[in-house]
């Protein structure tokens, strides 16, 4: 007669239930005796642990398990969307999210017909591709706060040079001033301000047209950053 107490502490084999099936040739899942869970590891200090480098993922509203979050081999909590790791955190509690949208340009430009700046002849970098050199125009991928800047360097102005920023084609800051006196002197002014925008506003840069120069030389820094 087999007893209750051997019962329960036999193994059973090919073990299945409604919504519960063994089908593994390993320990999958370690529930210990303070109620600590374990996938894929068998000594846990917290609740719920996973191995180095697992994924907790959840699903999208499509199914797909697009959503999670996973410390890598470096100790670094990756935080994935779309695919991919879009925050990173260090052991030391630094943030870093490699796909948000920035771009920065430099050297010598153009104008266009109402003196909006285009056609940099370096474009550093173009996180997302949301800066159109070819048109001087940043179109903005999602609503937010972003910073925008820039730094104009003039070595032969000897008129006023208005410049400024502008939100879907109006000014969003004072306008910037430079002026020397001189066609031999320099002048340097930079600018920056951080404007909230919506999704698909455009962000641009350009001189008033009474008083842009001819000037278009090399000594110009813009760019834009989403920050949040």
């Amino acid at each position: 007669m087999t007893r209750a107490r051997d019962k329960a502490s036999a193994v059973v084999a090919n073990f299945a239930s409604t919504g519960i099936d063994d089908n593994s040739d390993a320990t999958a899942v370690t529930i210990d005796s303070s109620e600590r869970v374990g996938i894929g590891v068998t000594s846990m200090v917290n609740k719920l642990v996973l191995p180095n480098a697992s994924y907790f993922a959840m699903q999208d509203s499509s199914g797909a398990e697009s959503l999670a979050i996973r410390a890598n081999s470096t100790n670094t909590m990756e935080i994935l969307t779309g695919g991919g790791v879009k925050v990173n955190i260090d052991s030391s509690g630094r943030v870093t999210m490699p796909s948000q949208p920035s771009f920065f340009a430099t050297g010598s430009w153009s104008y266009d017909t109402n003196k909006f700046w285009k056609g940099f002849a370096t474009v550093g970098h173009n996180v997302g591709n949301h800066w159109n050199n070819t048109t001087g125009t940043w179109t903005c991928p999602i609503a937010g706060s972003y910073l925008i800047y820039a730094s104009v360097h003039h070595d032969t102005i000897s008129t006023y040079h208005l410049w400024a920023f502008s939100k879907n084609g109006n000014t969003v800051n004072p306008w910037v001033q430079d002026y020397n006196g001189s066609s031999s002197g320099e002048n340097t002014t930079a600018s920056s301000c951080v404007v909230v925008c919506a999704a698909n506003d455009t962000l641009r840069f350009y001189s008033n047209g009474s008083y842009a120069t001819a000037y278009t030389g090399g000594y110009v820094t813009v760019g834009v950053h989403l920050i949040g």
